[in-house]
């Protein structure tokens, strides 16, 4: 009386509520729409599955649980419908070929990751690279180059950055940068509005092409070295994550200085830090100069 199954699928069912609970992962069928009916796509339910190509979620789906889609390599599309209210935690993570998606109007919630996880282990297989959100969603949108979430009285959340500007400007409104939201972004110039407060972990991690970053706020610029080029987080990681400290530590960068060796490197940081001396000491000036 709980459980049924239509061959793929395995679904419980109690009283009105219906919940995809696990999928046949041998199974080779490259498309599956989900049963009508169903409330809940549940925990890890198409998790690892090696050959679905395109799911179909019906609008009775309300929930998309944790790590529901998590490593589904071969996933192209997800077809959302209007009813979708939540994206848990991972759910799509590591669903390297899931390029494009489309997020309803009804969508309110979307859990860390659940979009900005899809990477693969190698720097040309990158995930999501466009994101559109329906006309009329009260929490998120999206323009050219990024995935925003309106938050409370907090501003706006950069959620997913997906563009290809050599030079991205954070837009002013933005007041934090969510987890891993420009991981691997290819921008070489980083503006970072003087609205932004908070910077979650690896917000900016294995950007390879970064260069600059120029802080509105304290109306100052940083050099970020070029070689070895796997150091960049070094100097990403020290924006600041909480938003009752400075957007940027400063003093954290001018301890890095002397662990580089590559003369361009060290000239243009030199050269940056005495033009803009946002926090820095006496010492660190002599340092510097010299």
């Amino acid at each position: 009386p709980y459980y049924f199954t239509d061959g793929y699928a395995l679904y419980h069912k109690e009283s009105k509520e219906q919940e995809l609970v696990v999928v046949r992962k041998n199974d080779t069928r490259r498309e599956y729409e989900v049963l009508a009916g169903t409330k809940v796509i549940g925990k890890g339910s198409f998790g690892g599955h090696a050959h679905i190509e395109k799911v179909i979620v019906p609008p009775s789906v309300k929930v998309i649980e944790e790590d529901a889609f998590e490593s589904c390599q071969a996933l192209q599309e997800a077809v959302f419908s209007e009813g979708l209210e939540e994206i848990q935690t991972d759910a799509f993570s590591y669903c390297v070929n899931l390029t494009e998606i489309t997020l309803p109007a009804s969508l309110t919630v979307l859990g860390e990751k659940a979009l900005t996880n899809t990477f693969g282990w190698s720097d040309k297989v990158n995930g999501i690279t466009r994101i559109w959100v329906a006309a009329g969603n009260p929490v998120f949108y999206a323009d050219e180059n990024a995935l925003y979430e309106k938050c409370k009285d907090k501003g706006e959340k950069l959620v997913k950055y997906f563009g290809n500007e050599r030079e991205y400007q954070i837009p002013f409104g933005v007041s934090e940068i969510g987890w891993s939201a420009c991981k691997r972004a290819g921008f070489r110039k980083l503006v970072i509005a003087s609205s932004v407060h908070a910077v979650e972990d690896k917000a900016f991690t294995e950007c390879k092409n970064l260069e600059w970053i120029r802080l509105e706020e304290d109306q100052a610029m940083l050099y970020v070295p070029q070689t070895p080029v796997y150091r960049k987080d070094e100097v990403t990681k020290l924006l600041s994550w909480d938003e009752a400290a400075p957007v940027y530590d400063y003093a954290g960068y001018d301890k890095l200085f002397e662990t580089y060796f590559y003369l361009t490197d060290r000239v243009k940081m030199a050269c940056c830090r005495l033009k803009y001396p946002v926090c820095l000491t006496e010492n660190m000036q002599d340092a510097y100069r010299s």
